[in-house]
C-alpha cells in the first residue's frame, strides 16, 4: 500500500497517472477481513476481571461487556473528575456508545451485571432520602396551613404585622425544595424529560440500555419528526458538557451550565441501518464508539460456571466507592511521558486523516478520535486508584495512556464497519455493496473501466449517497485491489480489476448467486427423512464459526464429552 504522505506529493500524482488501471494482485476478499480482538488486557484489573466473569456466566464476547464498561465508568465518574489535556483543552469521563448485537445474545443479562453497582447505589438513594423526604414534606404543608392562617387574619384586621410575617412565610414556601434520590441513569427518556432529570441531578445523567432501539431514534425526534434538528441539541451538547437553555412555551426554562450525559446502548444491527440524516449531518454519529461483537449463538455452554461472587462483590465494592464521593471535581493531567505518547499519536492520526488516508473514509468520527481517547485514560487512571478513591494521584502516567491507544485499532475498525452498515440498508458494508452493483447491475458489468459518475449514479439510487462521500469508499476499494481511480484527471475514470470481473463471486458474496447455489445444494442432498435415516450425500457446511476463547468452548449435552471449536476450520470436534 501507499505511503499516505506521499500521496500529496506531486511526483506521486504524476506516477499515479501512469499506474492508473495497474494491478500487481487480486483483490482482498470482503469475507477474509477480519476486526482486530478487544484487547481486555489492558482494562483495569478489578474491572477486566468482571468483564470476563460476566462474559464467561453469559457466554458471549468480551468486547459486550468490555464496551458497557465504558459507558457504566462513565456514568460513575462524570462530574467527579476530568482531565487537563493542555492548557484549555478539557475532557471529561462520559462517552458515547453503541453495541450491534443480534436477538438471543444476552444484552439484558450483560447491562445488568454491569449496572449493578448503578443499582444498588440508587436504591441505597431512596432509602437514605425517604426519611428527609417525609419530614420536608411535613414542614412545608405545615407552613402552607400556616400561611392560610395569616392570610385570613389579615383579611380580617388588615394589621401590617400579619402582613410581614405573610410574606416572610410566602418567600420561605417559595424557596422550600423537596429533596429527591439522586438518579444516575435512565433509559427510554423524551429529550424535554432529561433536561428535567439533568436539572435535579447535579447537570449529569447517564442514559445506559440493554434495547437501545428506541432511545436512539427519541434522540432525533421520535414523537415530534418535524423538530428533530432541535431535540438533538441536548444530545450534541451533552457530550462535551456545553451551555444548553430550553425555553419551552408551558412550564419554567431550564438552562444548564454544563451538561454532561453518558450513553452505553445495545442495539439491534439494523438500528444501525439507514439512521436519520439529521444524525450525521449535525455529527451525533461522530460522537459514539461502535462495538460490533461476534455472536457465541451455538456455540455456547449450556452449562456455564456461576459467577464468581469475590469478583462481583469487588466490582460492587469499586465502582459504588465513586459514586458515594459528593466532592470538588478532580483534575488530572498528562504526565511528560503521557504528553509524548498523546503527542505522537495524534500525529499520526492526523497524517491518516488525510485524503487517501486510513481514517478519510470516516472523517468526522476521526476528527474526535484524539479527545476520546484522552477521556479513556481518563476512565482508566481513576478505575486504577478506585479502592483509595478519591485519593487519586493528579498526573496521568505513560503506560496509562498507552493502554488507552490500545483500544484504538478496534475502535477505529468497528467505527468503519458500523458506517459502512450505515450507508446500506441490506447491513452489508457500503464498500461491498458497491462491488456487488458493479458485478450485477446492467450498465456496469463485465466492463473493466468505468466512469465515477455511472457507478454513483447507480449507487445512490438506493442510499442516496453524495459524491463527496463516494470517493473516500473508491479509495477503500483501491487499497483493497478491487479498483483504480482518477483522483486528478478529468476524466474521473475508474478502472476494475480484470480477475474480479472474470470471478466477482470469488470476492463479494452475489445474492442471486448464493440464492441459486443454495437451490441446486437443496435439489442435489439427500435429505434426513422423518424416520431419521440419513441419505448418501452430505450437505455441505455453510457456516462459519466465530472466533471463541477458550474459557467460552461448547461443552455437548454429556457431561463427560466436550466439543472443541477450531478457530481456523470452525469446525467442531468431540472430546
Amino acid at each position: 500500500m501507499v505511503n499516505y504522505m506521499d500521496r500529496l506529493k506531486p511526483e506521486y500524482q504524476e506516477q499515479q497517472q501512469e499506474e492508473i488501471g495497474t494491478f500487481t494482485s487480486p483483490p482482498i476478499p470482503f469475507n477474509a477481513i477480519q476486526l482486530p480482538p478487544f484487547p481486555t488486557r489492558k482494562l483495569t484489573p478489578w474491572v477486566r476481571e468482571a468483564v470476563q466473569d460476566i462474559s464467561r456466566f453469559t457466554q458471549t464476547p468480551e468486547d459486550a461487556a468490555g464496551g458497557f464498561s465504558f459507558a457504566t465508568a462513565g456514568a460513575a465518574l462524570q462530574k467527579k473528575v476530568r482531565t487537563e489535556a493542555r492548557p484549555g483543552w478539557m475532557e471529561t469521563p462520559n462517552v458515547y456508545l453503541m453495541i450491534g448485537m443480534g436477538p438471543g445474545n444476552r444484552k439484558s443479562s450483560i447491562a445488568k451485571s454491569m449496572t449493578e453497582p448503578i443499582n444498588i447505589y440508587e436504591r441505597n438513594e431512596v432509602e437514605r432520602v425517604a426519611p428527609i423526604m417525609r419530614r420536608e414534606a411535613a414542614e412545608l404543608k405545615a407552613k402552607q396551613r400556616r400561611l392560610e392562617t395569616l392570610n385570613a387574619q389579615y383579611a380580617k384586621k388588615g394589621d401590617k404585622e400579619s402582613l410581614d410575617q405573610i410574606m416572610t412565610l410566602d418567600y420561605e414556601i417559595g424557596e422550600t425544595t423537596i429533596s429527591t434520590p439522586e438518579r444516575i441513569n435512565t433509559n427510554d427518556v423524551t429529550p424535554e424529560k432529561l433536561a428535567r432529570l439533568l436539572s435535579e441531578n447535579g447537570e449529569k445523567m447517564a442514559i445506559l440500555s440493554a434495547d437501545g432501539g428506541g432511545t436512539f431514534m427519541s434522540m432525533g425526534g421520535r414523537y415530534d419528526k418535524s423538530n428533530a434538528y432541535s431535540s438533538m441539541d441536548l444530545y450534541l451538547h451533552g457530550h462535551p458538557g456545553d451551555l444548553v437553555i430550553i425555553d419551552r412555551v408551558s412550564g419554567a426554562s431550564i438552562k444548564l451550565e454544563e451538561p454532561l450525559l453518558d450513553i452505553g446502548l445495545f442495539v439491534q444491527p439494523e438500528n444501525l441501518q439507514n439512521p436519520p440524516a439529521a444524525f450525521k449531518e449535525r455529527g451525533l454519529i461522530a460522537r459514539f464508539m461502535f462495538f460490533l461483537p461476534n455472536s457465541f449463538v451455538g456455540y455456547r455452554d449450556i452449562n456455564p460456571p456461576p459467577r464468581d461472587e469475590e469478583i462481583r462483590a469487588r466490582y460492587i465494592r469499586n465502582m459504588i466507592r465513586i459514586l458515594e464521593y459528593k466532592g470538588p471535581e478532580i483534575v488530572f493531567k498528562l504526565s511528560p511521558d503521557a504528553w509524548k505518547l498523546h503527542l505522537a499519536d495524534t500525529n499520526l492520526n492526523e497524517i491518516e486523516r488525510r485524503p487517501g488516508g486510513s481514517l478519510h473514509s470516516i472523517l468526522e468520527w476521526a476528527n474526535k478520535l484524539d479527545g476520546l481517547l484522552i477521556r479513556l485514560a481518563t476512565q482508566l487512571h481513576a478505575l486504577d486508584h478506585a479502592e483509595t478513591f478519591p485519593a487519586v494521584p493528579e498526573m496521568i502516567p505513560g503506560e496509562t495512556m498507552a493502554r488507552a491507544i490500545a483500544f484504538k485499532d478496534y475502535l477505529i475498525a468497528h467505527a468503519k464497519k458500523a458506517h459502512g452498515m450505515m450507508n446500506d440498508s441490506s447491513g452489508d458494508s457500503l464498500a461491498e455493496y458497491v462491488m456487488e452493483k458493479i458485478a450485477t447491475h446492467k450498465d456496469l458489468k463485465g466492463k473493466e473501466t468505468l466512469s465515477r459518475r455511472d457507478i454513483h449514479q447507480v449507487v445512490k439510487e438506493k442510499n442516496g449517497l453524495k459524491m463527496a462521500d463516494f470517493v473516500p469508499v473508491l479509495d477503500q476499494l483501491e487499497d483493497m485491489n478491487y479498483l483504480t481511480h482518477d483522483r486528478h484527471g478529468k476524466s474521473k475514470k475508474v478502472y476494475i480489476n480484470p480477475l474480479f470481473v472474470q470471478e466477482p463471486d470469488k470476492y463479494i458474496e452475489l445474492k442471486d448467486a448464493a440464492a441459486k447455489t443454495a437451490a441446486e445444494n437443496l435439489s442435489t442432498t439427500h435429505m434426513r427423512d422423518s424416520r431419521g435415516i440419513e441419505g448418501k450425500a452430505q450437505l455441505t457446511e455453510i457456516t462459519t464459526a466465530p472466533t471463541v476463547p477458550d474459557h467460552l468452548r461448547v461443552r455437548g449435552v454429556k457431561s463427560n464429552e466436550s466439543i472443541h471449536i477450531d478457530d481456523e476450520t470452525g469446525k467442531g470436534t468431540i472430546l
